[in-house]
């Protein structure tokens, strides 16, 4: 279920408090060995913050900093409460369909579990090594394997919401003909077969094949991998096939860049 307004925020305002006054310096921490260890750390003067996320950000990676220097035992349950936090500010951004690509716990619903088949199936090197998305995603480069993954569902569910919201059996008549599904792909093959779409993965043999899912995500994926790997393009190319995800401000660019593995 998709959380919102104060629903979302309330849980977490005890966790950040503690936070807050933690890294303020007007309490110490209360566990022995930590606290006899932090007493022999060098002094250093506050950083302002100049916003909330930018605090959040800084409280964040000073608390996962202690908890590797084993510090403080339970900060291994506040940055875990953090993560979760996240999560569902990001999956505060799409409809109650969209949980079919990740929840609010950041588990992979049954669509982002096929979006990552489908890619491996179709061209893992190109979405993991090849294709550049720092334009929208700078820290891609540092991310590990299974934050890559969900930064992928994050972009498919991103495209999804912007297109149909998510609605596979979503139709609409543009200038160039009819689209139809998650990803608002070409309906007719005809136009498909014109455009240079990929033969086997965007090819139907029946009236209502656009409407399977697994034809929209082999398709969406093959036109991802043509577009930009083949022909060495970044993720917010102008040209690409889904015009909101030209440049980096449009309404699906604006929605990958907040991803928060991406800040």
């Amino acid at each position: 279920m998709i959380i919102e307004g104060r629903h979302l925020y309330l849980p977490y305002l005890p966790v950040f408090f503690f936070l807050t006054v933690l890294f303020s310096g007007l309490v110490r921490p209360t566990v022995g060995y930590a606290k006899d260890r932090l007493s022999s750390a060098p002094a250093t003067s506050p950083t302002p913050i100049a916003k909330p996320e930018d605090f959040e950000r800084k409280v964040k990676i000073e608390v996962c900093q202690l908890r590797s220097k084993g510090l403080l035992a339970q900060v291994q349950e506040l940055c875990d409460q953090m993560e979760k936090g996240a999560l569902m500010l990001m999956t505060r951004k799409f409809n109650q369909k969209c949980q079919a690509f990740i929840d609010e716990n950041g588990q992979l619903g049954e669509w982002g579990v096929q979006l990552l088949q489908t890619i491996s199936r179709v061209d893992n090197d190109c979405f993991f090594q090849q294709l550049d998305v720092t334009g929208l995603c700078p820290r891609f480069p540092q991310m590990n394997r299974i934050e890559k993954s969900k930064f992928w569902v994050w972009v498919f569910a991103s495209i999804a919401q912007k297109e149909s919201s998510c609605n596979p059996s979503a139709q609409t008549r543009g200038f160039y003909g009819e689209a139809d599904g998650l990803f608002q792909l070409e309906h007719s093959y005809a136009l498909r077969r014109g455009s240079g779409r990929d033969p086997d993965l965007c090819r139907t043999r029946g009236p209502t094949d656009s409407q399977d899912v697994t034809f929209q995500f082999e398709c969406a994926v093959s036109i991802f991998r043509d577009v930009h790997c083949k022909q060495n393009r970044p993720i917010e190319y102008k040209g690409g096939y889904w015009e909101k995800m030209r440049g980096t401000r449009r309404g699906i660019s604006a929605l990958i860049k907040q991803f928060p593995g991406c800040k």
